[in-house]
This record gives C-alpha cells, sequence and structure tokens, in this order.
C-alpha cells in the first residue's frame, strides 16, 4: 500500500521555513495535485456565504456582523472548514444535489461556530497578543465580539435543528464543549506541570475536533457504514491536527526571526505554551521555572528564551508531528472515496493545511 512521503529536507532550514515544501505526494498513485480542493467547491461555497450573508441580514443585525462574514469569508484559510466538509460531503453523494443542499446547510452551522469561537477568543485575547499577531483587523469592540459571537452560534444551532438529526446535534453539541474546553486550558496555559502531550490534547480540542465531529456528522446524515463514520472522523482529526501543529511551528518561527519588543516577547511566550516552548520547557528547568513564572521574573530573559526555543529542537519535534498527522489525513482519504477528483481535493487539502495553517 502507497504511504505518502514527508518532505525529506523538512530539518533545512529556509527562508520559506521548515514546512515551506508541504507534503511529498509524488510517489502517489491515481493522485493529480492540480486539483484545486477551493475550485472544487467553489459554487457550493458561494452557496454558503449567500446563506451566511442572509442569515445576517435576515434579523436586521448590525453590519458588524455583515463585516464580520464578508471578513472570514474572503480568506482562503477562513474557507478551509466549509470547503472541508463539503469534499467529504461530495465523497459520499455521488453527485446528488438534493444531499448536497444538505451538506451545505452544514458546511455553514460549522462555519458559524468557527467565526463565533473567533469572535469570542477577541475579547480574551491579550492586546499585546493582538497587536503583534492580529486575528480580525475589523475593529471590534469587546462588546460586539460577544454579541456577534452569541448571535452566530444561536443562528448555527437553529440551523443544526433544522438538518432533524439528533446525533448530528450531539456531534455538535460536543464541539462546542471541546472548543469551550480547549479555550480554558488554553487559558490557564502555561502551567508548571503542562506537557508536550497536554499541548496535543489542547490542539484537538481547540481546533481538531470540529473537523473530525464534522466528518463524522456528514457520514451520519448519510447513513454510512461505521468504518465510513471512523475514516472521516480520522481525516478530520488529523487533517485539524496537522493544521494546527503547522500553524504554530510558523508562528514560532516568525516570532524567533523577527525583532519584537522584549515585552511583546513576554506577552507572546506568556499568552499560551505551544509545542516549540513546551519541548524547550522539557529539557530545561530554567526555562521551565521562567516559563511558570510568565517570564516575570527579574532575572527572566525573553529574548534569551527565544533563542532557547530556536534551538532546543523544539520547533522540529513539532512539525514532525504536523508531518505524521498530514500521512494519517491522506491515508483516510484514500480509504474513503475511490472517486478520484475528490479522493486528490482532500489530499491535497492536507497539503493546504500544513504549508497554509494559520
Amino acid at each position: 500500500m502507497w504511504r505518502p512521503r514527508v518532505i525529506t529536507n523538512w530539518l533545512m532550514r529556509s527562508r520559506g521555513g521548515i514546512l515551506r515544501n508541504g507534503v511529498d505526494l509524488s510517489g502517489a498513485e491515481d493522485h493529480s495535485a492540480s486539483v484545486d480542493p477551493f475550485r472544487m467547491c467553489e459554487a457550493d461555497l458561494q452557496e454558503v456565504a449567500k446563506s451566511v450573508e442572509e442569515s445576517v441580514k435576515g434579523y436586521e443585525a448590525s453590519p458588524v456582523l455583515e463585516r464580520a462574514a464578508e471578513y472570514f469569508l474572503s480568506l482562503r484559510r477562513e474557507r478551509f472548514r466549509p470547503v472541508t466538509v463539503l469534499l467529504l460531503a461530495h465523497a459520499v453523494t455521488d453527485g446528488d444535489e438534493h444531499r448536497m443542499t444538505i451538506h451545505r446547510k452544514f458546511a455553514e452551522v460549522v462555519e458559524m461556530l468557527h467565526i463565533a469561537s473567533v469572535l469570542h477568543n477577541e475579547i480574551v485575547d491579550d492586546a499585546d497578543m493582538k497587536k503583534d499577531n492580529p486575528r480580525l483587523g475589523i475593529g471590534l469592540s469587546n462588546g460586539l465580539s460577544l454579541l456577534a459571537g452569541d448571535f452566530l452560534l444561536a443562528r448555527s444551532v437553529t440551523l443544526l435543528a433544522e438538518l432533524r438529526n439528533c446525533r448530528v446535534v450531539e456531534l455538535m453539541a460536543n464541539v462546542i464543549e471541546a472548543i469551550v474546553h480547549g479555550d480554558v486550558l488554553h487559558r490557564e496555559s502555561p502551567n508548571p506541570a503542562e506537557t508536550f502531550d497536554d499541548y496535543i490534547k489542547k490542539s484537538f480540542l481547540k481546533t481538531a475536533a470540529l473537523l473530525a465531529n464534522a466528518g463524522t456528522a456528514v457520514m451520519t446524515l448519510e447513513n454510512r457504514s461505521e468504518a465510513d463514520v471512523a475514516t472521516a472522523f480520522a481525516y478530520g482529526k488529523h487533517l485539524g491536527m496537522a493544521y494546527r501543529l503547522a500553524s504554530d511551528v510558523r508562528n514560532m518561527e516568525r516570532v524567533t526571526s523577527e525583532r519584537l519588543r522584549r515585552e511583546s516577547v513576554r506577552n507572546l511566550l506568556a499568552m499560551s505554551a505551544t509545542g516549540p516552548v513546551l519541548h524547550t520547557a522539557e529539557g530545561d528547568e530554567h526555562f521551565k521555572d521562567a516559563l511558570s513564572r510568565g517570564f516575570s521574573g527579574t532575572n527572566d530573559d525573553p529574548l534569551g528564551a527565544l533563542e532557547s526555543i530556536r534551538t532546543s529542537g523544539g520547533i522540529e519535534r513539532t512539525a514532525a508531528q504536523a508531518m505524521l498527522h498530514a500521512e494519517s489525513a491522506i491515508e483516510a482519504a484514500r480509504q474513503l472515496t475511490s472517486n478520484s477528483p475528490v479522493r486528490s481535493a482532500l489530499i491535497n487539502m492536507v497539503d493546504v493545511a500544513v504549508k497554509d495553517g494559520s
């Protein structure tokens, strides 16, 4: 059985970063790297975007909601989740337009849940963190972010109920719980007892749980076999994990290569411990102690800590984990469908996750 080959030179640093080449698919049989998953779902995505727009306008919502929806749906990386749902649906509906109408509505639910989560995160994100790593860029106050997030969450639940599938409702309820749990762990981080394994768990809750359960939901809506349900869950899980870990690698590469203010670095490190940071802490007691204090001690050196992260191998270890998840996602895609174009699109989404995750 063919297995995707991870890039052989991911340890070789360059201006493009250690994940710059994505996943090596040169050994894949019956796979086309030219299949663009976003273009394949372009018509579906236009319907999703139109529906989201109608949702926020239909309740005489303020321009804030319209601006938030337009912002997210205009970004390639923010279309990542609904496109994943739509591709999984195409893999099992055999072009049935009636069935795809249902899955487009579900893709809208998934996107609204994601947008609501990010809007809520804006409220609790540290000001310095947002300044150095802006997320929204649409000028929402905390109050408006909260209300907009609440509205989209409520609207997503309404749409979910319209699907009339109790199991799917249960799955998405689990997703909301997982995201909140992950955010709580994120806000409690770092702590002296936190490990790299804790980081992996947190990453699943915050990012991968949505895609994993969405994959399960797509198969459930189509009454697919338990094997297909498990495979779709695996695809979503590993795709989400590759996306999250690759994003953390890219962010840490940026932080360790740019000239940031000492206070900004301290805030970035104290905000949350990602894989590269925790790997460094596991091998450096002084770094671990400083991390537990949020680098607020008199003798703590945030800029020196960046150098420790850069040389500890933590970035490389996190990148390796991202690539392992990428391999697993690709294998799941190959098991899920024999439809060559759709399978190629699902595989190419993994490459997008590794190269474009943010």
